[in-house]
């Protein structure tokens, strides 16, 4: 829960570095907005999150749910994966790129095409209001020097946008949370 004190919002900015190098590769800014506890009271949130194995053991979900039991609102993981209300679409192993486009993700179909509509129908027609992405890892594991860094990151940036903008194109105000270490 949050000490609140009225709506307040609050910017913040990340800096992002090079470890090797020491450089700044990226800087995000964003804005938190902290709201009052009661805020959400009978809602529910529907939330797939999406990853490789630091989400496939079903933990991060688990932490989620915890959370939620003891919160006004009711959090609803929904995914293909996962077992009982601890639903995700975690594969260890996997990349941003195979989620959009290997046949063996519930993000695709059987021609290696990313359809979002069809995971949907695979969920029994549930629509999540946030897709929450934590993955990265796999696709920096073979990154040797500072041109295959800026290959991969070029790569997976490119799948994460078409990721987001087909999920985006069916369902517009979806929300996203992302949380990479490929930044």
């Amino acid at each position: 829960k949050a000490l609140v004190m009225g709506n307040k919002s609050k910017v913040a900015n990340v800096n992002f570095y090079d470890d090797i190098h020491q450089e700044v590769n990226a800087v995000a800014s964003f804005n938190h907005i902290v709201v009052a506890a009661a805020n959400g009271s009978g809602k529910t949130c529907n939330i797939v999150c999406v990853g490789e194995s630091t989400t496939a053991g079903g933990e991060m979900t688990q932490r989620l749910l915890d959370i939620e039991a003891t919160d006004v609102l009711t959090l609803n993981c929904v995914g293909t994966r996962g077992t009982g209300v601890n639903k995700h679409e975690g594969v260890g192993g996997m990349t941003m790129s195979w989620h959009l486009g290997n046949d063996a993700s519930a993000f695709t179909s059987a021609t290696n095409t990313f359809n979002y509509p069809a995971f949907i129908t695979a969920i029994g027609g549930v629509i999540p209001n946030i897709v929450s992405i934590q993955i990265g890892i796999n696709a920096m594991l073979s990154v040797m020097n500072k041109y295959d860094l800026s290959t991969k990151i070029a790569t997976e940036m490119a799948s994460y946008t078409t990721f987001i903008n087909n999920i985006k194109a069916s369902q517009p105000t979806t929300k996203f949370i992302v949380n990479t270490c490929i930044l």
